[in-house]
């Protein structure tokens, strides 16, 4: 494990402390640690929405669970999204799909599929039980950004050049033996988001002229989080 490596993975992907704090686009090796990241916001925010359930504030447990994952992350995945649908929705050429995800104004197609996704999301954390939260949240943010994570070695914006495969697959270990707190089956959800984001991943390279930028990754984690807590509802305790 790289410390550093790591620690300007945690500086920029999250708000949480790290030694190397900046906001310069991360090398491609950050992305190896992109899965701990999700597991640690996923726990912090499970854990503190788990303690305002017990003291009675089910509603604000709720409200936690959807709002501190965002604000842990300085919500940089959500903007990705909001630009990814922007761009990739819109009927206009690659190159124009580029500069419309430049944007920092959000349209239509950005305003009108997170409220779809609000929804979902809000959802499942409702229908889950609270003292779920904890494993749940950090399975989730967890395999979001594995999956994510998967399509670096293809269509790294930022380079292949330090990407780690071993750290990945060491990873995906930890995911599947937390998926046994979720569920006996949590671990399906989890290959199935892999095959299903990786389908994506191509879809939107495919719409972008070959690659994918730092607002995809972002709207394939956000979107990643968001089905797996919808799967969790079904598996949580199976």
């Amino acid at each position: 494990m790289n410390v550093r490596t790591l620690g300007a993975a945690f500086a920029y992907f999250t708000v949480l402390p790290a030694s190397d704090r900046h906001r310069s686009p991360p090398v491609a090796a950050a992305f190896s640690y992109l899965p701990a990241i999700g597991i640690v916001v996923g726990a912090i925010s499970g854990l503190a929405a788990y303690g305002l359930a017990l003291l009675g504030w089910t509603p604000f447990a709720i409200a936690a669970a959807f709002a501190l994952p965002i604000v842990l992350t300085g919500a940089l995945h959500v903007d990705g999204f909001l630009d990814s649908c922007d761009a990739l929705f819109a009927c206009v050429d690659s190159e124009q799909r580029l500069r419309i995800m430049k944007d920092p104004t959000h349209g239509t197609f950005a305003i009108a599929y997170f409220a779809v996704l609000v929804a979902i999301w809000i959802a499942a954390l409702t229908a889950l039980p609270v003292h779920a939260f904890p494993a749940v949240l950090a399975f989730a943010g967890g395999a979001s950004r594995w999956s994510s994570a998967l399509n670096v070695p293809r269509y790294s914006y930022a380079g292949a050049e330090g990407f780690s495969t071993i750290a990945l697959a060491v990873n995906g270990a930890i995911l599947v033996a937390l998926s046994f707190l979720v569920g006996r089956f949590a671990w399906i959800a989890l290959a199935v988001l892999a095959l299903a984001i990786l389908g994506a991943g191509r879809w939107a390279a495919q719409r972008l002229g070959g690659k994918l930028t730092g607002d995809v990754y972002g709207a394939l984690i956000v979107v990643g989080d968001v089905a797996t807590l919808a799967a969790c509802v079904g598996l949580y305790g199976r």
